[in-house]
């Protein structure tokens, strides 16, 4: 899944010269691609914090009742 959407993206730079991943090209999906990248670059920022998944009273079904 991954590596389709990687043949999906195309690589862009923008003005201040750092590449962005786009789909201006393509007509098929990159959301693992951006989800992936996002991850990897949250991850890499040693940023420490608590996730929602720790927290006692979280329930992974609130969004159903949306």
């Amino acid at each position: 899944m991954l590596r389709w959407c990687v043949h999906n993206a195309v690589p862009v730079y923008g003005d201040t010269g750092l590449p962005y991943i786009s789909k201006r090209k393509s007509t098929q999906a990159i959301d693992v691609l951006v989800a992936a990248a996002m991850a990897t670059g949250r991850a890499e920022s040693g940023e420490g914090g608590r996730s929602a998944f720790d927290e006692a009273d979280f329930d992974p079904m609130w969004c159903v009742a949306l």
